[in-house]
Formats: C-alpha cells, sequence, structure tokens
C-alpha cells in the first residue's frame, strides 16, 4: 500500500516488440509500490489513463479493483497499436531475502549445478548455459534426475539479483523448490548480492516458497504485459 501521490514517469510510445526481442511482450503500463511510495511507468498514450488511475487508486495502485480498471481503460488505445492483453496475472510481490529470517529449508539434498554430474535436468532451465557462463545455479536430484533448479542471471558489478525457480512435475510440495531458493539466495549473499524474488499473486505456491526460503515482503508490482494481436 502506498501513502502519497505516486510519481508518474512516461517512457517512449507503443509499439510491438523489437525485433530480436524474444520476450515477446510489451509493457505499456507499470505500477511499482516500495516501501510506500508508488512509481508509474506509463507509455505516452496511457500518461492521461495514468492521472486518473493515481486519483482513484492512491493507496491501492496495485489491487485487484485497479488492474481490472486499467486493462479496461487501456484496451481500446492497445487494440490501436495492434495489441491486445497476453492474459497473464500482471499482479506480483516483490520479496527480499533477509538471512535473520526464519526459514523451513533442508539444504542438505541441494548442490551447485554441475554438468559432470550426469544427471538428467527436468526442468526447463538450459542449466549447462548458466554453467558455461558461470551463473549460479542450485539442484535438487531425486530418482537420478534434476527435479528442481534455482538459478539467478546474475550481471556483473550489480548488488541486486533475481531469483527463479522451476520444480518438476510431480515433484511438487516436497521442499524442493524452497531448499534450491534459499541456498542460492545463500550463495548470492556470500557475494554481497541481495537476492531477490518475485511471485504472481495467483500463484500461492510461489509466494509460499519464497516465504519458507527467508524471504520478507518488500513491494509490489502491476504490470499491462501485451503481445501482437496476431500472436
Amino acid at each position: 500500500m502506498s501513502t502519497g501521490t505516486a510519481e508518474i514517469i512516461v517512457e517512449g510510445w507503443l509499439q510491438p516488440p523489437a525485433p530480436g526481442d524474444f520476450s515477446g511482450v510489451v509493457i505499456p503500463f507499470e505500477a511499482t509500490v516500495t516501501k510506500g511510495a508508488a512509481v508509474l511507468r506509463v507509455c505516452t498514450e496511457l500518461a492521461e489513463a495514468a492521472h486518473v488511475f493515481v486519483r482513484r487508486f492512491n493507496g491501492s495502485e496495485t489491487s485487484a479493483q485497479a488492474e481490472a480498471w486499467i486493462a479496461d481503460t487501456a484496451a481500446p488505445i492497445l487494440r490501436k497499436a495492434g495489441l491486445i492483453l497476453s492474459g497473464e496475472c500482471g499482479r506480483m510481490r516483490v520479496l527480499n531475502f533477509d538471512i535473520k529470517c526464519p526459514h523451513k529449508a533442508n539444504l542438505a539434498p541441494m548442490r551447485a549445478f554441475d554438468p559432470r554430474d550426469g544427471l538428467e535436468n527436468l526442468t526447463s532451465f538450459e542449466l549447462e548455459t548458466y554453467y558455461d557462463m558461470e551463473l549460479p545455479c542450485f539442484v535438487a536430484a531425486a530418482d537420478g534426475k534434476i527435479v528442481s533448479a534455482a538459478c539467478s542471471p546474475v550481471e556483473e558489478g550489480t548488488d541486486v539479483a533475481e531469483i527463479g525457480v522451476e520444480t518438476a512435475p510431480g515433484y511438487e510440495g516436497r521442499g524442493y523448490a524452497t531448499g534450491c531458493v534459499r541456498a542460492l539466495a545463500l550463495e548470492l549473499h556470500s557475494r554481497g548480492i541481495r537476492a531477490v524474488y518475485i511471485a504472481q499473486e495467483d500463484n500461492p505456491a510461489s509466494i509460499s516458497v519464497a516465504h519458507a526460503a527467508g524471504f520478507s515482503e518488500h513491494g509490489s508490482i502491476l504490470q499491462l504485459v501485451c503481445i501482437p494481436a496476431g500472436d
């Protein structure tokens, strides 16, 4: 929840994803609330709507009601630019790793990924690419296979890095994701890097993993995630 008038930053114009942008999405509207301060980053076409938004949703910029209103308001503007909403949940929680927070992680089965172990990878992470780029990854193995992995695309010189995690179907609910996330967060902490975990509001299991791994609530985000209308 924010406690004052949001800052609005207007950036660029609506256009389809740039060539070479493999994400395939455009985010023309983003509201971020951190420590009670809200910041909106919007395209020029949505600037007027953004001013109405902050008046209507001051203090609740990342709520479900705010998401519904901006989605409905932006839809005709997006259509004119050949874009539609992707249907993905645009509301997210931002959590920071706090080494002092209690946790429920079992680190015993976790290990740093090493391709020389010869384990089949059941996740969609390209673990060998991370390894070749010397990016940190921690995995959990079961039945002689990698069933869960947490990775972070750490950029050189950064002091903050986001953690991504995935558990293979059939292996959920066993603590593998929690262990991988905490093991990676501890590794980043040892390097002087603050680990950040972003979870979608419609994924309570992901939020639970973050809390169990020792992360605490830091802020929230609301995004309009758009794709080209023909996709």
